[in-house]
């Protein structure tokens, strides 16, 4: 069997060819694992990958230690791991661009870009919430006329909700907790996003978020993420995750998610609060999953377990 090749796209490194900083040990220990067990790896930053196919690819080669143009007739597979959530944000055009993009080659790539483009939007949330699986109730509000209409329906005094862009939003940006439904605010995110979701405000987030990472079917594993003095559950420096053991429970719904997306998952996040003791989904990350595996100080072993995962689905050919 030829060697396999694979092209790692990340987040916009600085002062590259430092793709080993502290800031990318995710990489690090990817590109060391798979170099080691006969993977040679490229890596390039998603922001520096030309939508065009006549045009090379610069990428950083484990082999040489240079930079050289990564033609993708040579690469085998494509693996995203972490695009950087700030770029994401402000680019988000650009990455959907990129997903466009590698649709068109014939490379697979985990994860898949169907796959991706459906995780951009929100909207994902409403069809597990049709599916029947436990989704704070959401709403989806894409005009101004609609806002308007939400927010002059009759409501109790008092109620809370949390209002968040339907598109993007990463690590949190653009979500607010929000009482009586005022309207201004309202408008003033959807000016700022174009579209929103709605969701009534559940009081177990004050106990933290817990997150289950999957490869395929196999549970991975898990942590459980403190508040970090607002609604928002993001990682801070000082901030303190804790290993979790999720319950069998839990663990379905992670693989029952996966049977109902339309296209393959390789590698999902799964964020959970609780509410009365139950679990409620308040993400499935699937395009930039902070996997947290070198919090759980498990950073060669889960690069370990992606190679064999990889191995095993999409270069075995």
């Amino acid at each position: 069997m030829s060697q396999k090749r694979i092209l790692l796209i990340g987040q916009a490194y600085e002062n590259l060819p430092n793709v080993f900083s502290e800031n990318a040990e995710d990489v690090r220990d990817i590109t060391n694992y798979f170099s080691t067990n006969g993977v040679a790896v490229s890596v390039v930053p998603w922001e520096d990958i030309p939508l065009d196919s006549s045009q090379p690819i610069m990428a950083y080669d484990s082999e040489t230690k240079l930079f050289r143009p990564t033609p993708l007739e040579g690469i085998d597979l494509v693996v995203l791991r972490q695009l950087g959530s700030g770029s994401i944000n402000e680019n988000l055009g650009t990455l959907k661009r990129l997903f466009y993009y590698l649709q068109t080659l014939d490379v697979p790539t985990v994860n898949g870009p169907q796959t991706m483009l459906e995780n951009v939007s929100k909207k994902y949330l409403l069809f597990l919430q049709e599916k029947g699986f436990p989704i704070p109730k959401s709403v989806s509000l894409l005009s101004e006329k609609e806002i308007r209409s939400f927010c002059g329906e009759q409501i109790r005094d008092g109620l809370e909700e949390v209002i968040k862009p339907l598109d993007g939003g990463e690590s949190g940006r653009g979500v607010e907790k929000v009482e009586s439904r005022p309207v201004q605010i309202f408008l003033d995110t959807f000016e700022r996003y174009g579209s929103l979701l709605v969701q009534p405000y559940l009081k177990g987030v004050q106990n933290g978020e817990v997150s289950l990472v999957f490869l395929g079917d196999t549970f991975s594993h898990a942590v459980k993420k403190p508040l970090s003095g607002d609604i928002r559950v993001n990682y801070f420096p000082g901030k303190e995750y804790e290993h979790y053991v999720p319950t069998d429970e839990e663990v379905a719904l992670g693989r029952e998610i996966r049977a109902v997306w339309e296209t393959p998952i390789d590698v999902m996040r799964l964020d959970l609060i609780h509410q009365e003791g139950k679990p409620q989904i308040i993400e499935v990350e699937l395009i930039n999953p902070a996997i947290y595996e070198r919090l759980e100080g498990i950073g060669s072993l889960f690069a370990k377990n992606l190679y064999n995962y990889l191995l095993e689905t999409h270069l075995n050919g």
